[in-house]
């Protein structure tokens, strides 16, 4: 905005400098090449990174670069720019043998089951969780079996100098008969800087496996395992966070447990349904009764600061696109809020005869903390209020320049109209 208003722009009418900066960006992208690693323009041409939450994230290029992108906002990334970014990201391998490390922790695979056998931070070294795969069968007696997860094979793949990946592949097994009910292909990914492991598992049940999900309680699952037995359980469902007070939880964003030392993130991805075993096992169901799907994607943290921004950011990255002919303004953001427990659900513009006049957006805060927050914009405000989803006022915003204060509430969902100075 500072860049428009410095080439003679007016930077107080939101219409004209976002519609300007975004047919400068239309301009670049209607010159994109398909990207191909054999076509040499599309190697040189340049990288449009967009991050539309309002939050920063990260995004990983494909130089092996990880670049940091503004809430709300964007960023261009020339050729030679990525890869000097990318040479200097310097550091141990991603990758050493059976094992996966960045700068916040380390995963080690197994070689028996193909799961992951330890996760730990540098801080304590020790084991803070493991994950299998397993199968819930049908009661033997009085107790509940499992199926055994036994690895074929166990490789390493390194994508980048920045992120590597370990596959497994196998089946379960019915441990009293020893039969083969579901085979099973596991990808762990890590990259740099990156809070959460990413685990894709694929999965090809029997047909007598099949049967056994008619049962009750009967589900192939990933169970996730840690040490501490009294650990606070805490799960969003979507966006809010609530303690766990039963074994059976629906919880699509995300599963939090709280340890004495330490805290482990499981991004569930949209499963919704998990269910704890004992103290310190929960088992994420994957396919029960007549599921149909086969492939499934959760994600690993320790000691992640905002759950459910990661969750978030985990299932829509920043976007990317290979741009021809970059603009003169490679990067920038919109809006930002600094409260990190208030996230944007939703913006739209104020429309009135036709012309823009401000934004709407729907915020929640998801942590359970009141506060203050400041909202800062790319206008000057003219009026600032608090309304219900439908549109009809209930109070106004103290406001200053470009920036507006908001008071909410622990667990708040509330819409703000920002209404700019016009000409």
């Amino acid at each position: 905005i500072d860049a428009l208003a410095a080439k003679g722009g007016d930077p107080s009418d939101l219409h004209e400098h976002l519609a300007s900066q975004t047919q400068q960006l239309l301009s670049a992208l209607s010159k994109t090449e398909t990207a191909d690693a054999s076509n040499d323009e599309a190697s040189a041409a340049s990288t449009l990174v967009v991050n539309g939450h309002s939050f920063p994230t990260n995004a990983s290029l494909r130089s092996g670069a990880v670049v940091e992108i503004p809430a709300t906002g964007y960023r261009i990334i020339t050729a030679d720019e990525s890869r000097q970014l990318a040479a200097d990201m310097v550091g141990p391998p991603i990758d050493d043998g059976l094992t996966l490390r960045n700068e916040f922790f380390q995963l080690n695979i197994d070689t028996q089951t193909g799961g992951i056998r330890s996760l730990k931070n540098y801080a304590s070294r020790a084991t803070q969780a493991s994950q299998r795969l397993s199968i819930r069968l049908p009661e033997s007696g009085k107790s509940n079996r499992y199926a055994d997860m036994i690895a074929d094979e166990v490789r390493t793949e390194r994508r980048s100098s920045t992120e590597s990946c370990i596959v497994s592949r196998g089946r379960l097994i019915d441990p009293e008969s020893g039969d083969s009910l579901c085979q099973f292909t596991q990808t762990v990914t890590l990259a740099r800087r990156a809070h959460v492991a990413e685990v894709v598992i694929q999965l090809d049940p029997s047909d007598v496996a099949m049967r056994f999900f008619q049962n009750a309680g009967c589900y192939v699952c990933s169970r996730l395992a840690w040490h501490d037995e009294t650990a606070s359980l805490f799960y969003g469902t979507p966006e809010i966070r609530h303690r766990v007070q039963s074994n059976r939880i629906e919880a699509p964003a995300y599963v939090r447990v709280e340890q004495s030392d330490h805290a482990l993130t499981l991004v569930t991805g949209g499963l919704p349904w998990h269910q704890r075993r004992g103290r310190k096992m929960l088992d994420s169901l994957l396919i029960v009764g007549n599921e149909q799907r086969r492939e499934f994607r959760l994600g690993i943290g320790s000691d992640c600061e905002r759950d459910l921004q990661q969750a978030i950011a985990f299932g829509h990255p920043p976007r990317q696109q290979m741009v021809a002919d970059p603009t003169k303004l490679n990067d920038g953001w919109l809006f930002h809020f600094n409260s990190k427990n208030v996230v944007v659900s939703h913006s739209r513009p104020i429309v009135e005869s036709g012309r823009t006049i401000g934004v709407a957006f729907r915020l929640f805060e998801t942590q359970g903390r009141r506060g203050k927050m400041k909202a800062t914009c790319p206008f000057e405000i003219a009026d600032a209020r608090r309304v219900t989803l439908d549109g009809r006022p209930v109070e106004s915003l103290s406001f200053e320049g470009r920036r507006a204060t908001i008071e909410f509430s622990r667990n708040e969902y509330f819409q703000i109209h920002l209404i700019q100075v016009s000409n």
